[in-house]
């Protein structure tokens, strides 16, 4: 007898449980007594217990059969011995400037090269390192563990270029200067392919291009829901077009807004291309590497707006005359590097969540006038705030963890070579640098997502079982996302011969 049954489980508390009990199953008198246990699966982002020991009856989980690693494996372009030399060079330098026992202290300011006026708040990090302090409200900062000669102290904040002062130390009164980003958007810009990109970036470029994010533009299952062209059969179930009382007032759907971002961002309000014919860039690249390092801001109060609506989502693309710098938002916040009119590097802290938000977080819009907060408004997706509301969202608390923590772990356990166009390379701490594979509803994730304990006994010939799921592994409700989504408990008792029990009792 096999058992199924549809849960839900909030990630409100820091240990959310499902709890079904009063499963009875009909052993044989023969039947030996059947051993259950309990697994404990560890998420690949979070810390906790990895200690299953269920053995593999039924419905048990066994960890070692179960949770799946992702490889600590060094996965570069550069060659590892290439990157050893360097690193070995670094190791010798850092030996004769790291080595007193004693830190020279590193002070300044952080200032608006406009105004001139101190800067509050700005990100002030040693280079490629963990090492970082935030200036206090007159601008000034400190560094007390620092030492060296030619070390680049980056300084950064949204809305400004990142700015750097090269000093040798000790140094007091050093001087970081901060270009505001000029608030430009150009819809005549032709998005940089992610073959472009990864001609600096080859590592996150295959990293991307293997991930379910390269692929949104073409996904099957989307039409099928659009339009009923996406497999043979799609259209025997609910089709958008076909089906729905507002498919006439708005035949795109929202669907373009996050599965063709790029089509979507150049004409807002258009729908899916078709999947016949030659297939699109927005088509081709589906989420791109600009779609998401373009996003100068995220509007908080308007986070259940449908995907890049325009005026919740602030996209900068820049000038084509070449007049302006083209900026490139990323989380590092210590990158000085420029390619003149293609990229300058500018903090963007939102794209640590917020960004993600805009395809994660939405309500219906029935009476589409691009207000997602009337009574009639109903969410269709609300993973973002399920984290936000967490303890997984809150900044004070110790399980806290961003989108990007979890869903684009860091890939290495060596010092990485994130830029293939610097030389010599700047290897930068592995913890620095996130993987762009961006995991989700994948094997790994689907089965570490929750820990199972089952527990049974045996009376006479019947056999009880009682199962319990906790959500302490994930940080938002399990499952989450579009509403559709069910998560199954699948539960079935065999005796040591293999036969199956039949169930007497269970709802």
């Amino acid at each position: 007898m096999e058992f199924y049954d549809f849960l839900t489980i909030s990630a409100a508390d820091v240990i959310s449980r499902a709890s079904k009990s009063g499963y009875i199953f009909r052993a044989e008198p023969s039947a030996p007594q059947l051993r259950f246990g309990t697994g404990n699966i560890k998420h690949p982002c979070l810390s906790g217990p990895n200690t299953g020991t269920g053995e593999d009856h039924g419905a048990v989980l066994n960890s070692s059969q179960i949770q799946a690693s992702k490889s600590p494996n060094f996965r570069n372009g550069r060659s590892q011995e290439k990157l050893g030399f360097w690193w070995g060079f670094l190791f010798l330098l850092g030996s004769t400037i790291f080595g007193n026992t004693s830190f020279a202290q590193v002070s300044g300011s952080v200032v608006d090269s406009n105004s001139g006026l101190p800067l509050p708040g700005v990100r002030v990090t040693l280079q490629a390192t963990n090492i970082h302090t935030v200036t206090a409200t007159d601008g000034t900062f400190s560094l007390p563990t620092v030492s060296g000669l030619g070390l680049k102290i980056v300084g950064a904040q949204k809305g400004y270029f990142n700015g750097v002062a090269i000093i040798d130390t000790p140094q007091s009164g050093a001087v970081i200067s901060l270009d505001p980003v000029i608030a430009a958007d150009d819809p005549g810009y032709n998005f940089v392919t992610p073959f472009q990109c990864a001609v600096c970036h080859p590592v996150q470029f295959e990293q991307w291009a293997d991930s379910r994010m390269s692929h949104t533009g073409l996904n099957t299952w989307v039409y099928d829901l659009y339009d009923g062209t996406g497999t043979a059969g799609g259209n025997g179930g609910f089709v958008y077009l076909r089906d729905s009382v507002h498919a006439g007032v708005a035949p795109d759907g929202s669907c373009a807004s996050c599965h063709q971002p790029e089509g979507w961002i150049e004409q807002p309000f258009t729908p899916l291309a078709p999947l016949s014919g030659p297939p699109t860039d927005a088509q081709e690249r589906g989420v791109s590497c600009e779609t998401c390092h373009k996003i100068a801001d995220v509007d908080e109060s308007q986070l259940d707006a449908t995907g890049f609506i325009p005026g919740a989502v602030t996209v900068q693309r820049p000038d084509t005359s070449g007049l302006i710098d083209q900026v490139m938002y990323g989380l590092l916040g210590d990158v000085d590097f420029v390619v003149q009119n293609q990229m300058r590097g500018s903090l963007q802290p939102q794209l640590a969540a917020e960004a993600c938000a805009v395809c994660h977080e939405y309500n219906s819009d029935p009476d589409h006038d691009n207000d997602f907060n009337e009574p009639s408004s109903i969410p269709a997706q609300e993973t973002y705030s399920e984290w936000k509301n967490s303890p997984y969202g809150d900044p004070t608390h110790a399980l806290f963890q961003t989108c990007v923590d979890c869903h684009m772990t860091p890939f290495a356990t060596e010092p990485v070579d994130a830029c293939a166009a610097l030389f010599p390379p700047l290897l930068r701490a592995p913890s620095t640098v996130h993987g762009h594979d961006i995991q989700g509803t994948t094997p790994t994730f689907l089965e570490n997502a929750v820990t199972l304990t089952l527990n049974a006994s045996q009376v006479g010939d019947e056999l009880a079982i009682d199962a319990e799921i906790l959500n302490d592994q994930t940080g938002h409700s399990v499952p989450s996302g579009v509403t559709l989504r069910n998560m199954i408990l699948k539960i079935s008792a065999t005796d040591a011969q293999g036969t199956v029990l039949s169930q007497n009792s269970g709802d």
